[in-house]
């Protein structure tokens, strides 16, 4: 090889490599590094203890919020933000929903004098079958009107704590190895998992589904039967640390739906 043929080869393997360099870069900048998840306002059910913005899930926030656990430098690197909204009956419009990477549906009285809008409902359906990503808690059949919007109604009677199906990354995810979560309260199920993958049971010995995941069009829905499995009153420790069972489930529940958002 003489001079000339050896000094274009090492341009063109220079160039090369600088090329997928920049793709390397380009994909490493692509990756969605903060995600806002929407909820509702609790003020709106009079129920806010049981939601985002409520008291019961101030520590589950605080975990969420933790940059030591999520964010540049965590355990995972997506920073989480939570925003509180729709405080108004009918206030769910696909066109709010599209605001928000993720939305998180509480613990809300289906009979409730500003309970959820059929149109409402139909705003969370069609949100997700266009690709948005939902966590939804539906503890019995008077708190499930979003859970039977998407064809899983909820019953209460499960017996705590909630044990894995296999390995599955809501309980073997970055944050740990959950064997159990605790319940409280009514401690729903869902009777129906038809088209569902069933990814939590009760401990009750007859496997009723306690966690859900349902893909829908190019979205996802997370379903919880009990608000308890994220709040202190199920388990949630104290601070911003992850301290337990019911903390790595949260979080490692949170960082899974992060996943499912399509970028």
């Amino acid at each position: 090889m003489n001079a000339k043929t050896a000094g274009t080869t090492l341009l063109t393997l220079g160039l090369v490599l600088a090329i997928m360099a920049l793709v390397v870069s380009c994909q490493f900048l692509l990756l969605q590094t903060s995600f806002i998840i929407g909820a509702i306002d609790g003020g709106r059910f009079d129920e806010s203890e049981y939601n985002l913005d409520g008291s019961a899930m101030a520590d589950s926030v605080l975990k969420l919020t933790n940059t030591a656990n999520f964010g540049r430098g965590g355990t995972v690197r997506p920073e989480l933000h939570i925003s509180a909204t729709a405080s108004n009956k009918g206030d769910v419009t696909e066109s709010l929903l599209s605001g928000f990477d993720l939305f998180f549906i509480g613990y809300f009285a289906d009979l409730h004098l500003h309970a959820f809008t059929s149109d409402e409902l139909d705003a969370f359906y069609n949100w997700v079958s266009g690709g948005g990503v939902m966590i939804v808690t539906c503890d019995s059949s008077l708190y499930d009107a979003v859970c039977d919007r998407f064809g899983y109604p909820s019953s209460s009677g499960a017996t705590s704590p909630t044990v894995p199906t296999g390995n599955n990354a809501l309980f073997n995810g970055p944050f740990g190895t959950v064997t159990s979560v605790g319940m409280d309260g009514t401690k729903g199920y869902f009777p129906t998992s038809t088209g569902a993958i069933v990814r939590g049971v009760d401990s009750g010995g007859s496997s009723l589904a306690t966690v859900m995941e349902k893909h829908i069009g190019q979205g996802t829905v997370l379903f919880l039967s009990d608000i308890d499995m994220v709040t202190s009153w199920g388990g949630i420790s104290a601070g911003a640390a992850i301290n337990n069972d019911n903390d790595r489930f949260l979080a490692n529940l949170f960082y899974y739906a992060t996943q499912q958002v399509n970028p």
